[in-house]
């Protein structure tokens, strides 16, 4: 069984039969850097603002660049706050990646008030998603963790190299050798995420969430759900804010979707087998 403390920017979610929540990170908004390769001044400088997509910059990138990341794990983006050093990152970067709809609005003002010409992406909204939208505070608005679906961390994973090859063309052939590698991993994950979730009993295969998060899994893989906040029970914790800490079992983007699959399936009373990727560099 999964470790019950994966990390701690969660939000609760129930599962009905064996119940299954997610926990938030709330209002925490340290504001610390969390990853700072070492600095070599001959290599461009990018700046990703969430784990998720640092994460896949490292990926794509590895040793290419000096990648500076700012949002650290267990901090909720939406409540991340900038700091002087991240607006001078910002201004100093020769490429920012950031997600997009509205989901690190204290970055993406930074980012938008900051005039030069350096590239400035927003590699989720760009990446021609099918988003969902939900209804918050009275409004429509498009739901952010899109990456909870596979297919739409490919199109992610792609607009990063795109951006990377504008970045820097002479290292076209890393870039599309590394991108190539990271979506036949995340292609394998999915195919994998499917057979293990479709060896969960039927009268099992229903959950209530408390909120919105997970939805594009829920989509993606054809699990029915409903919103219910009442008789939360026996809670589970699942990745969706981010990554974990370095060292733990969400600490990848494909650590952590296996993670919380592996969750998902063992608390629904499916059957779990290890993903063992194939002819994979990650």
């Amino acid at each position: 069984m999964l470790e019950k403390k994966l990390f701690t920017h969660l939000l609760k979610t129930t599962i009905l039969g064996l119940m299954l929540g997610l926990f938030g990170c709330g209002n925490k908004t340290t504001n610390t850097k969390y990853n700072i390769t070492n600095r070599n001044n001959n290599l461009p400088l990018v700046v990703a603002t969430n784990s998720v997509i640092c994460d896949l910059t490292k990926q794509v990138a590895g040793d290419t660049i000096n990648l500076i990341c700012l949002i650290p794990p267990g901090i909720n983006p939406i409540n991340y706050k900038p700091i002087p050093e991240d607006i001078q990152a910002i201004k100093n970067a020769n490429l920012v990646l950031y997600h997009g709809y509205n989901f690190e609005p204290g970055l993406i003002k930074t980012i938008k008030e900051i005039k030069n010409s350096k590239l400035k992406i927003a590699v989720a909204q760009t990446s021609d998603i099918n988003t969902i939208k939900i209804r918050k505070n009275r409004k429509q608005i498009i739901e952010p963790h899109v990456w909870h679906n596979p297919n739409n961390t490919i199109k992610m994973v792609k607009i990063i190299n795109s951006s990377l090859v504008k970045l820097a063309p002479k290292n076209k052939n890393i870039y599309n050798k590394n991108t190539k590698a990271v979506i036949q991993e995340i292609s394998q994950i999915n195919s994998w995420i499917k057979v293990r979730l479709a060896s969960i009993p039927a009268k099992n295969r229903k959950l209530i969430t408390t909120n919105s998060a997970m939805i594009y899994y829920f989509k993606a893989y054809d699990i029915p759900y409903s919103v219910n906040l009442d008789n939360v029970k026996n809670m589970e914790k699942l990745a969706i804010n981010g990554l974990g800490e370095p060292g733990t079992k969400t600490e990848t983007y494909q650590k952590m979707i296996r993670a919380n699959t592996r969750v998902i399936v063992e608390s629904l009373g499916g059957t779990y087998l290890r993903f063992y990727p194939t002819n994979s560099q990650k």
